[in-house]
């Protein structure tokens, strides 16, 4: 579930709860009815993550926005995990709050929602090749935005790696921390 809502006057987002369809096709609508007004827009991020593509789908409105000259103010209250982290990253501005954590991880599939699904050799072997597809996705986003070395962002995103403010300052994924009131 999410609590995804925006404020067209404000010029904010907030992009709340699990990274899915509806988060992105409500990023999308408030994106539409801003993209008239250079103004910066502000997106405030909370959230565990979710679903990848859907995730890919607001980073490609973020990267329009920006060939349409707006800025994108991205700022962590709480939480930025998984594909939240992504969107992070898109963003031209990238801050949080003092005490948020992010968290970046390797593609992964979750079988529980097909527990009573069977899997065949080519089957598996499809999920896998996805898997390696969506998980070089991943690593190219982090690439693109962090500036860090391809084979520094392989090693981290081989356990799941927890980044404090500071630490994700350091490594390029935020350009400040902020007391946001």
């Amino acid at each position: 579930m999410n609590d995804t809502d925006f404020d067209i006057e404000k010029r904010i987002i907030r992009l709340y709860g699990d990274v899915d369809e509806n988060m992105a096709n409500i990023f999308l609508i408030a994106c539409n009815n801003m993209k008239n007004d250079n103004s910066p827009i502000t997106i405030y991020i909370n959230s565990n993550g979710g679903n990848a593509e859907d995730g890919f789908v607001i980073i490609d409105i973020i990267e329009q926005l920006k060939t349409l000259g707006i800025q994108t103010n991205i700022c962590v209250l709480g939480k930025a995990y998984s594909v939240a982290a992504l969107i992070l990253c898109a963003g031209e501005v990238k801050y949080a709050s003092k005490n948020s954590s992010i968290m970046f991880h390797s593609a992964s599939y979750d079988f529980s929602d097909a527990s009573s699904v069977l899997y065949n050799t080519k089957t598996l072997n499809t999920l896998l090749n996805s898997l390696i597809n969506e998980n070089n996705r991943v690593v190219d986003i982090l690439k693109k935005y962090t500036k860090l070395p391809k084979k520094l962002i392989n090693k981290c995103l081989h356990e799941d790696l927890y980044l404090t403010p500071e630490q994700a300052k350091k490594y390029n994924v935020i350009d400040d921390i902020k007391t946001i009131i």
